[in-house]
């Protein structure tokens, strides 16, 4: 028997040594299996925390050095050694109540790749300039806000505080009645000379008035683009319905600094469901201000500009607002 007794106990200290060789295998699979995972996480963040973006101004002379004039310009950055893609940036103004968001300005709504060790830079200058003083108070700062989706996928929000955080599904946009302070101030001053949307309020106002017929509308229409003599009557009277019935979205839309496009919404539901808009595109003149090109997003090179126009300064003209 004391044979057989140790043959027994050698074959459970053998089952014993194989069962503890496999918890420590299975322990350290799982160790190093959450040491991967942790080391991805952390790479990828690496990567979305080397993705910023920020909002630069400074005041230089003018040309002939009768006036300051500001340069606002919005900065996007990758210093990562991983593109990202799907790029989308915001502008806001921060004041005492929170962060007014001003858009993307003249910036692309979307951009579809950001290379790695690459900074891209867009003028804001004529955008800011629609918000008047209240964009260049000095006790106010401009900031900027940046989503993203890294090169596996992750998708990452930098708030406009510099908070960084994975977003798992970008927020639905949504179609609302400006309610509070903040969403209404997203218009800017309705009666600043360098706010488009002063002009498409204008126009609604005068398409309003019973006492101004059709061909008056035409006129007021042709003052601000000849093109619009060559419109037939019917087409006359569908711009001025629609600058009767329509809403007009707070933010406006900059391909490049002097056009702008502004969204003429058919209804203000309250559901996330997109809704059919006309376009407008507003040029910026010279002495003139704003002027109503037409309906449609026109692209920049088929709207022609006078000689030598686009080099000058848009404060030239500020004595007449």
């Amino acid at each position: 028997m004391p044979a057989l007794d140790s043959e027994y106990w050698t074959a459970v200290g053998t089952v014993g040594a194989v069962a503890v060789a496999l918890v420590v295998a299975l322990t350290q699979a799982t160790i190093a299996i959450v040491l991967g995972v942790k080391r991805q996480r952390l790479a990828r963040r690496k990567v979305a925390s080397l993705v910023s973006t920020w909002v630069e101004h400074a005041y230089v002379p003018s040309p002939a050095a009768d006036y300051y004039r500001r340069t606002v310009v919005l900065h996007i950055a990758n210093e990562s050694d991983e593109p990202v893609f799907k790029v989308e940036a915001l502008c806001g103004i921060e004041t005492e109540r929170g962060t007014i968001q001003v858009g993307p300005l003249s910036a692309p709504r979307v951009i579809p790749v950001l290379p790695p060790k690459r900074e891209f830079a867009y003028d804001v200058t004529m955008g800011m300039l629609g918000f008047g003083d209240f964009a260049h108070d000095a006790f106010r700062g401009l900031v900027a806000e940046i989503a993203f989706r890294d090169h596996e996928g992750v998708r990452w929000e930098r708030a406009f505080d510099g908070s960084l955080k994975v977003v798992k599904a970008p927020s639905p946009a949504v179609v609302t009645e400006a309610g509070d302070e903040l969403s209404v101030a997203q218009a800017g001053p309705i009666d600043n000379w360098y706010n488009p949307l002063g002009l498409v309020f204008a126009f609604a106002d005068v398409a309003s008035k019973p006492e101004v017929d059709d061909e008056e509308f035409r006129q007021l229409l042709i003052v601000n683009a000849s093109g619009w003599s060559k419109s037939s009557a019917e087409d006359i009277g569908a711009v001025r319905k629609m600058f009767q019935t329509a809403n007009v979205a707070s933010h406006v839309w900059y391909p490049t600094p002097r056009i702008a496009y502004v969204r003429l919404l058919d209804e203000l539901p309250g559901g996330a469901a997109p809704q059919r808009a006309d376009v407008l595109t507003l040029v910026w003149r010279n002495g003139r201000g704003w002027t109503l090109f037409g309906v449609g997003p026109s692209l920049p090179w088929a709207i022609q500009f006078a000689l030598g126009e686009l080099e000058v300064d848009p404060l030239d003209g500020r004595e007449q607002a």
